[in-house]
């Protein structure tokens, strides 16, 4: 994410906008480099959110939140301690565009529907 941007701004290397973002939340933390865990099975699936102002509000002094919640589906058995939310361009697979620590971690068990509330993620370009 950050070489597209960079290579946009230096460079103008064409940077395709990217429609839905896909929220991922991870067991194992991430690094700029590399996405952390996703769970696997148990009702877990990355979530689709339309990439507009309408959830992500224009941004000042260098970052943004999020406007609306953002929900997973119901879990039907434990998927672990949620650390972070990542972010993909794709609902499998896909590029990995950047990540949030989560405070305070959630456990992921049978009957929890994972919420992010709103204005809860701040995206920065650090």
């Amino acid at each position: 994410m950050k070489n597209a941007l960079l290579n946009q701004l230096f460079g103008n290397v064409p940077f395709n906008v990217i429609t839905a973002l896909y929220a991922a939340y991870s067991t194992s933390s991430p690094t700029d480099a590399l996405a952390g865990t996703e769970p696997s099975g148990n009702g877990y699936a990355r979530v689709s959110v339309t990439n507009n102002t309408n959830n992500f509000p224009i941004a000042t002094v260098g970052s943004k939140s999020n406007a609306t919640d953002i929900a997973w589906g119901e879990s039907t058995g434990s998927q672990g301690t949620a650390t972070h939310v990542q972010l993909f361009d794709a609902s499998s697979g896909g590029n990995y565009l950047g990540r949030y620590a989560l405070s305070p971690t959630q456990v992921i068990s049978a009957g929890t529907i994972p919420t992010i509330p709103a204005t809860a993620l701040t995206i920065t370009l650090d």
